[in-house]
Parts: structure tokens; C-alpha cells; sequence
């Protein structure tokens, strides 16, 4: 017997932004919309806010184009059917990512696409493949073997790109690029499980971040203040179906072509970088609590580890307190 698990998606974000603002702005621009698979929640501060959401939804609107897999004629299905692409979108992304698929023991690659499309998990046609399907699946991924060349990237006959464990981080350092080119005094935007704090909200105190309960979704485990900077989650708890009464989450691992398996439910990732946040995130699931700590140390990163038996460990000087249930 089959069960598919579809919460309405802003009632599973990994992450909940808190705002304390303490006083109302005048200037201010807040909203929740759907764009790029997921649910986008904004609340931006200072002069002609409209204005600048306006761009970032643009902004937004364009890096889905070219990265959505479930969105006819984007530049990433294109790439995946003629094997080649100039798209910046794409390529900058693959070419600051590239390092982590050595770091994660080829778990974590972005040429993964055979996999996650033939799993499908988070749409109702989602199903455990034939073994000998997986099998022949993971034969094509290898982000090695690609080519990044003068702004060209090339795959091999067969491979598929999915930039899903990037991508939303990766539109919110392009919202970061064009609330610097405004002056805007702060915001925080949200896509799916990614996070930007940015500058100062109207009270002047920092922001407060609550991490989503992996092991009951109706609930905060805790939360941190944060400054400025980029917050992601991953888990195993997000998008998943049941069948035969096991359970199959969305992260896959690139080199057994299964969900990933380690003592981890949830990380958290907390860094200046919105795309490496997104990916660390994922990363560090992929590899487990103990190969995760120096992953982020070399990123600059800090992390919340949540594990299978409730521990939470956290990595970095982040003041999280857990929530008095």
C-alpha cells in the first residue's frame, strides 16, 4: 500500500522567520506569494518597497525560467535534452558548487537529475523505482565528467542537471545583490527553506530565526538571534511518500541512487553565502553530524544538527534555545 505525505507547503517549512519589530514602519512591503516550486514570504523596509520586490520578483521569476524542472522549456530541461548551456543561472551555480561533490563522497552532485526524476518524490506520480531502474540511473550521474568551459557547461550523453538543493538559495544571494543596489534599510525573505536576513528591522534589534520541530511540524524545536545572513534547512521530514509502510524522503543519495541514510532528521545551516547555505544544508544531511563540522568550519558556516533520536547539536556560536514544549 501506497501513501503519499502533501502538507500544504507553508505549513512544512523547515524554516519560520519571527519578526520582532517592536514599532510599525512606514515604509514598509510584505506579502506571501508561490513562485519556484514553493512559497515566497517577503517584508521589506525602506524607501519604495513595491519598487524593489517588484525587481526581485522579476529577479525570481527569470532564475525559475531557467532552473525549474517541472516548468516546460526552461534552460535546465533544455540543457537536459541537448547537453549543452551558456545560461548564467546555471552555470554559476554548477561552477561554485563543483567542490562539493568531492567534500560530500559524491553524495551530494548536481547531475543527479536521472535520479530524482525517475523517484519524482513530492508529486503524486512519485514511486520507489525497480532496483535495476536505479541502477541504470546512477550510471549518468557524475558532475566530473561535465565540462565548464568560457561560461559553457557540457554534459555527457544521458546526464540530467538538478540544481533543486541550490537553487532557492541561489535567488535569494540575487535578492541580496538588489536590495544592496537600493539602500533598503532591511528585510527578510523566505523561499521554501531558505532564508535572508538582511540589514536592520525597524525595533533595531537583531532578527529571530525559529527552526521548525522535524519530529512534529505543528511546532518550533527553538529558536536564534541572527544579524544578517542566510538560513537553510533540510530534512527528512519536507517531501516524502510511504509505501509499504517504509517511508522515502527527497534527498537522494547520488551514489546508491536511494534517499539518503544517515543519524540525521534536520540541519540547519547558517551562513553569509545564500547558495552554500542552501547546499551545506543538504550536504551535511547527506554526510552525516560528525563529517558535517568541518564542511562548515571550512564554509564559515554554523550549523543545528538534528538527530533520529531528538539530540540537537549545534556547530558555531549560535545562541539557539530550545522551545519549552
Amino acid at each position: 500500500m501506497k501513501k503519499w505525505v502533501f502538507v500544504k507547503i507553508i505549513s512544512i517549512l523547515c524554516l519560520f522567520m519571527l519578526i520582532f519589530t517592536g514599532c510599525a514602519s512606514k515604509e514598509s512591503f510584505s506579502g506571501t506569494v508561490t513562485g519556484m516550486g514553493t512559497v515566497i514570504s517577503y517584508k521589506i523596509y525602506g524607501k519604495n518597497p513595491d519598487v524593489v520586490y517588484t525587481q526581485i520578483s522579476h529577479m525570481f521569476d527569470e532564475i525559475e525560467n531557467a532552473c525549474s524542472l517541472t516548468k516546460e522549456g526552461s534552460k535546465i530541461n533544455l540543457l537536459n535534452e541537448t547537453g549543452t548551456t551558456d545560461n548564467k543561472y546555471i552555470t554559476e551555480q554548477v561552477e561554485k558548487i563543483t567542490p562539493l561533490l568531492e567534500k560530500s563522497e559524491g553524495k551530494f552532485d548536481y547531475t543527479v537529475g536521472a535520479l530524482t526524476t525517475l523517484w519524482n518524490i513530492g508529486f503524486l506520480n512519485a514511486k520507489k523505482p525497480e532496483h535495476n531502474e536505479i541502477e541504470d540511473a546512477v550510471k549518468f550521474v557524475d558532475g566530473s565528467k561535465t565540462m565548464l568551459k568560457d561560461g559553457t557547461l557540457t554534459l555527457l550523453k544521458g546526464q540530467k542537471v538538478d540544481l533543486g538543493a541550490t537553487a532557492k538559495g541561489y535567488a535569494l544571494d540575487k535578492a541580496k545583490e538588489i536590495l544592496d543596489l537600493n539602500k533598503v534599510q532591511g528585510a527578510v525573505i523566505t523561499v521554501g527553506g531558505s532564508v535572508l536576513f538582511y540589514g536592520q528591522n525597524p525595533s533595531k534589534k537583531d532578527w529571530v530565526c525559529a527552526v521548525k520541530d522535524p519530529f512534529n511540524t505543528n511546532k518550533y524545536l527553538g529558536t536564534f538571534n541572527i544579524k544578517e545572513g542566510f538560513v537553510s534547512t533540510s530534512g527528512s521530514y519536507e517531501r516524502f511518500f510511504e509505501e509499504n509502510g517504509t517511508k522515502y524522503h527527497h534527498i537522494i543519495d547520488a551514489t546508491t541512487g536511494y534517499p539518503v541514510n544517515t543519524d540525521l532528521v534536520s540541519v540547519t545551516v547558517v551562513c553569509p553565502d545564500g547558495l552554500m547555505s542552501d547546499a551545506l544544508s543538504t550536504v551535511c544531511f547527506m554526510v552525516g553530524s560528525e563529517k558535517s563540522k568541518g564542511i562548515l568550519t571550512e564554509y564559515n558556516a554554523q550549523g543545528i544538527f538534528v538527530t533520529k533520536n531528538g539530540e540537537i547539536t549545534v556547530v558555531g556560536d549560535i545562541d539557539f534555545e530550545k522551545t519549552v514544549n
